[in-house]
């Protein structure tokens, strides 16, 4: 019998060699997939094995749902409830009985396959939904089809909890605020709807209402580049209201502010940023009797933040207790001549006064000083050494006519300065040792960490520092009288 010349086996054995080897590569797809569709069972196998498996269905759905609250996701690979459904078949089938786990919808800019939203509004049953949507900009002129994501939540608007909406197209937007128009929204709490500045097309001149079927829990609304006036929820339970950046052509009248803010019963805390009237007349009176704090912020670009002195010469708060400016100057205090006007006499329970980013002149810090005499809480934060000295060194004038001699500020008993460096530790030192040789002493003094370190220049003069005062670390404790909508998700 013939050979291979070099391995010397019969040709025959080397052809039933590699038959067989023929055959064995022929079944390596079929062994592939038999593997995979053991390998499930092999995984529920090694699940069960573990002890999580033996929690009774109620105890994993309760687990389930602190983990979607404790563990949220940006993207959406990562969503909690689609990680758990895939761990194994028992988890999937109680992840999709427990319909909490579901009630985070979000829809992003330009998603025309609405099956997985179809999906979680299926799966949540009945309980309150958190709607986050995202409208973008048209692609070639032409503006993304929103009727459908609206003709799919319409039935289930009822339910919303919490409303945020971000859109880059102003006719889509309203588009969708028209679908909610005229929905009872018994759980709803808070909406966030924001407008960017190149979705802005046209004007919209006549008022409409959104959940006018009532939404006797809404307590939180926020507005970003969109008019008070455009688009009113009912008002009479909202105790937070903040307003942003409104496009001047959108402007609302400021009678028609006073109005909407008067029919705010509940309203306590209120953030106005930027322009939100076309005009401030000296005369206009707004009372807010339950108003506990209150921050205006001015733009980078406005020439002149109007609303400023606006605001505090309008609102008439007895009950204000934190008052926050923000990102101002001088040239946004040029008409304020009666300290009277802003605020003496209209905030009588004023007690924290907080200046970021403000960058006044000697004049107008004692014009503030002047309106709101009674602060015991003071923050100042700004990077600018010559306006921290500048503060420190007014805080020292001496009253020729009181017995305190104590100017500005007498009941001042905190003082919190987080921009403050080791530049500024001479005149902190000096401006405490004064205040306690008047008899009335600053109590807390709140400084940023770095500056109390032990390489600080200050740690130097601690030790005398604390003979004083109580030194602490600087926290920012502002969401606690200015709720944001994160706070409320």
């Amino acid at each position: 019998m013939p050979t291979h010349p070099h391995i010397g086996l019969p040709f025959s054995s080397q052809e039933e060699i590699q038959s067989a080897q023929s055959n064995h590569i022929g079944r390596i797809p079929a062994l592939d997939a038999l593997s995979a569709n053991i390998q499930p069972e092999v995984d529920d196998a090694n699940n069960n094995a573990t002890a999580i498996s033996s929690l009774p269905e109620e105890i994993l759905a309760i687990v389930f749902e602190i983990g979607h609250t404790d563990f949220p996701a940006e993207r959406l690979k990562d969503l909690f409830e689609i990680s758990v459904s895939h761990v194994s078949r028992r988890w999937r089938e109680v992840a999709l009985r427990t319909p909490r786990i579901w009630s985070k919808i979000r829809r992003v800019k330009h998603q025309n396959r609405l099956d997985s939203i179809a999906a979680y509004l299926q799966r949540s049953k009945v309980v309150a939904l958190d709607l986050r949507i995202e409208i973008g900009h048209g692609v070639n002129g032409l503006h993304e089809d929103i009727i459908p994501f609206c003709r799919l939540l319409s039935p289930h608007c009822g339910r919303c909890r919490h409303l945020s909406v971000t859109s880059s197209a102003q006719r889509n937007l309203i588009k969708l605020l028209e679908c909610i128009s005229s929905v009872a929204a018994p759980f709803l709490q808070s909406i966030d709807i924001s407008l960017s500045l190149e979705g802005r097309v046209f004007d919209i001149t006549n008022p409409r209402q959104i959940f006018a079927g009532g939404a006797p829990s809404l307590n939180s609304i926020r507005l970003r580049g969109l008019a008070l006036h455009c688009y009113l929820p009912p008002l009479d339970s909202v105790t937070n209201l903040h307003l942003d950046e409104v496009d001047y052509r959108m402007f609302t009248k400021v009678d028609e502010l006073r109005k909407v803010l008067l029919a705010m019963t509940a309203l306590t805390h209120l953030v106005v940023e930027g322009e939100v009237v076309d005009d401030w007349p000296s005369d206009i009176i707004i009372e807010l009797p339950r108003l506990q704090s209150l921050l205006i912020r001015a733009n980078n670009d406005q020439d002149i933040a109007d609303q400023i002195l606006g605001l505090l010469k309008a609102i008439s708060a007895p009950a204000l207790e934190v008052l926050s400016l923000q990102n101002i100057c001088d040239i946004d205090f040029e008409l304020a001549i009666n300290p009277d006007a802003l605020g003496q006499t209209k905030f009588p329970s004023l007690r924290s006064l907080t200046l970021r980013d403000v960058g006044l002149s000697r004049p107008h810090m004692s014009m503030i000083a002047r309106a709101f005499p009674s602060i015991t809480h003071l923050t100042h934060s700004l990077h600018d050494i010559e306006k921290i000295v500048n503060l420190l060194t007014l805080l020292q004038d001496v009253d020729v006519h009181s017995r305190s001699r104590v100017k500005y500020w007498p009941h001042l008993h905190t003082l919190a300065l987080p921009c403050a460096s080791d530049d500024e530790t001479a005149s902190i030192h000096e401006f405490v040792a004064w205040r306690h040789s008047t008899g009335h002493p600053i109590q807390r003094l709140l400084l940023p960490l770095h500056v109390l370190s032990d390489t600080s220049a200050l740690h130097e003069w601690m030790d005398d520092l604390r003979v004083y005062v109580q030194v602490e670390v600087y926290t920012d404790d502002s969401s606690q009288y200015f709720p944001t909508w994160a706070d409320n998700k």
